[in-house]
């Protein structure tokens, strides 16, 4: 995932791709959480808080995963294809003062949600509370 800065470069940096690499399929593909819908927008936008809030937790954490919702690739009406996924990160939870903490995999959308900047279609998620245990 790409959060960090856009650099350009010049057309002189542009190399010919070895023969193997070129015969293979694209390496990226354009994902989007599904099931999630922006609050606070009239007009259906992500507000600069939300982006903000998303930019900071994923930028906080050493590893996030992309947990594939469905293989089935969807065209967005922009006319891009797009896959539906759910970005998750580990968390340590402690559970009681004498025992060891607890890591579960901590959903970005239900982290976001309970921070009241966006809306869960209800059932997108599966779980309901975005947590799944890790041990």
């Amino acid at each position: 995932m790409d959060t960090g800065q856009l650099l350009r470069v010049g057309p002189h940096t542009l190399r010919r791709l070895p023969e193997a690499m070129a015969r293979r399929n694209a390496f990226c593909h354009c994902v989007y959480m599904h099931g999630v819908r922006p609050l606070g927008t009239s007009d259906g936008s992500w507000s600069k808080s939300t982006t903000e809030a998303f930019r900071k937790i994923v930028q906080e954490q050493p590893h996030v995963y992309l947990a594939l919702l469905s293989a089935q690739v969807e065209v967005g009406d922009d006319g891009v294809k797009k896959v539906a996924v759910s970005l998750q990160y580990d968390e340590n939870r402690t559970t009681h003062a004498f025992e060891d903490d607890v890591i579960v995999q901590t959903d970005v959308a239900v982290r976001l949600k309970e921070m009241g900047l966006l809306l869960i279609d209800q059932g997108a998620r599966g779980d309901e509370d975005g947590m799944v245990s890790n041990c």
